[in-house]
């Protein structure tokens, strides 16, 4: 594959207060087909670059819009974590008064004022100072997981709809040989009818088998283009007026096949590293930490806080009158600038029960934390052993269909020679040109089966952070 290294890698979205949902690896039947639509797909524009599986994945990096909300929403909680240490910091106030003095009966003239005012105060002692620091580290990492666990999710999206894409590419070119193969055969039956070899029936036969391909052809082509449209919502690409001149215009194409990747599980080291390395997991035992810490916030409120005040009034050199007889104060007069500075204690006594009622709820939201853990850890070993036994069945599929797929293109190849020398019935090329199509249909959906197993299997350990390190760092989209 493009990547280069053993299988690609996929991760887990953060679900904290949910288990984790999978798809079924048995998928639909390709061969059911819906209504035909009216057209078949036009064929790709040379304008529409192809894209591998690696780009796409720095596509969704780039461009998927949930993963650039879920950056934003990191961005906000390094903006919490500030919030949160500033707790200790001093806090400085600047206060300034001015106007206009005079016009009594000894002062027929107004004249200028000001005055300016300076406070600073710092926290002494507060027992919630040491819990906010880590509260705040807390969140951020919180967030980190978050914001991986969407980066993860898009990207498993993405893979599932760009192997869907090739699958439909490879059914719409399985069944466009197969027509063709059919139409060649219908030429040759109405030469035989023409030099009475074969009835009007065999032609009538042949006839009625190309037209009733038609309808599936379309309908996997249709597939395709569905496809492709998903695959571009996943990677972000603009797909509006601007190239509405044909349905397949802007859309992107997926490049490369659905090649086998075998996979052996070994349950214990799966396992071990699902638990250390899953972005649901981490930020649930993160969440566990952080309502200890707000815990301890909150208790804090029963404990006094000590800090240290200071305030200055400051009157600048223009003289400042007072009320009754004229007593003027000027700014270079000791009595006219006071700094008053010391310490000051508060404790609230009775706080009418929110500390203990906000201390309840950090318990309660805690303990469904560690449920909702123990549930995904125990989940764990159930979904990597379905994954497993969804392998065993595909890779037992996959086993015999080549050997399948070229006998049954073998036998075709032999009823149409016999059908050429008017040896065999067209019923015979018929039912010889259905086993072929199904045969490798039949492969096609286990080579699907497979790549979606195996995509699983890397969504339930968390694997995609190992992919996404690989990436050059001016397309990573991790904060």
């Amino acid at each position: 594959m493009a990547l280069g290294i053993r299988r690609q890698t996929l991760g887990l979205a953060l679900a904290v207060a949910a288990p984790l949902l999978f798809s079924p690896l048995l998928l639909a039947d390709p061969g059911d087909v819906s209504a035909p639509m009216p057209t078949p797909a036009p064929a790709p524009t040379a304008a529409v670059a192809g894209l591998t599986l690696e780009d796409c994945y720095r596509e969704v990096l780039k461009n998927n819009l949930n993963v650039r909300m879920a950056k934003t929403q990191f961005e906000s909680a390094t903006g919490e974590k500030i919030q949160l240490e500033s707790r200790a910091l001093p806090r400085i106030g600047l206060g300034m008064a001015a106007g206009q003095q005079g016009w009594r009966q000894n002062q027929p003239y107004a004249r200028d004022f000001i005055i300016v005012q300076g406070r600073l105060g710092q926290r002494l002692f507060d027992a919630a100072i040491p819990a906010s620091f880590r509260l705040g580290k807390l969140d951020l990492a919180i967030a980190e997981q978050r914001f991986n666990g969407t980066l993860l999710l898009e990207l498993s999206g993405m893979r599932q709809a760009f192997y869907q894409a090739i699958k439909s590419r490879e059914e719409s070119a399985i069944r466009r040989s197969i027509k063709e193969r059919v139409a060649a055969n219908l030429r040759a039956t109405e030469n035989q009818f023409t030099v009475g070899k074969v009835s009007r029936r065999e032609v009538n036969q042949a006839r009625g088998r190309l037209s009733a391909l038609e309808p599936a052809l379309v309908s996997a082509e249709a597939d395709y283009r569905q496809n492709r449209i998903k695959l571009a919502q996943f990677l972000g690409c603009d797909i509006g007026a601007d190239n509405a001149a044909t349905l397949d215009a802007g859309l992107p194409i997926p490049l490369g096949t659905l090649e086998p990747q075998p996979l052996t599980v070994d349950f214990p080291t799966e396992i071990a590293y699902t638990l250390a390395h899953r972005s649901d997991i981490l930020a649930l035992r993160l969440a566990i930490t952080a309502t200890q810490e707000q815990r301890s916030m909150t208790r804090a409120g029963y404990w006094p806080t000590i800090n240290l005040e200071a305030s200055n009034t400051y009157i600048p050199s223009n003289p400042l009158e007072k009320t009754g007889d004229i007593n003027q104060q000027r700014g270079d007069n000791k009595e006219s600038s006071t700094l008053n500075f010391g310490p000051s204690l508060s404790w609230t006594i009775w706080d009418e029960g929110r500390i203990r009622g906000q201390t309840i709820q950090i318990d309660a939201a805690r303990e469904i934390y560690e449920m909702t853990l123990k549930r995904i850890e125990d989940d764990v070993p159930r979904n990597l052993k379905q994954v497993a036994s969804g392998l065993e069945t595909v890779a037992a599929q996959l086993e015999g269909s080549d050997q399948l797929v070229a006998l049954a293109d073998r036998n075709l190849q032999q009823v149409e020679a016999q059908i050429a020398n008017g040896e065999l019935p067209q019923l015979d090329f018929l039912n010889a040109e259905r086993n072929l199509l199904q045969a490798r249909l039949n492969r096609l959906r286990a080579l699907l089966n497979n790549n979606i197993a195996v995509t699983q299997f890397d969504l339930i350990t968390g694997r995609y952070l190992e992919f996404i390190s690989q990436l050059p760092a001016d397309t990573s989209a991790a904060p």
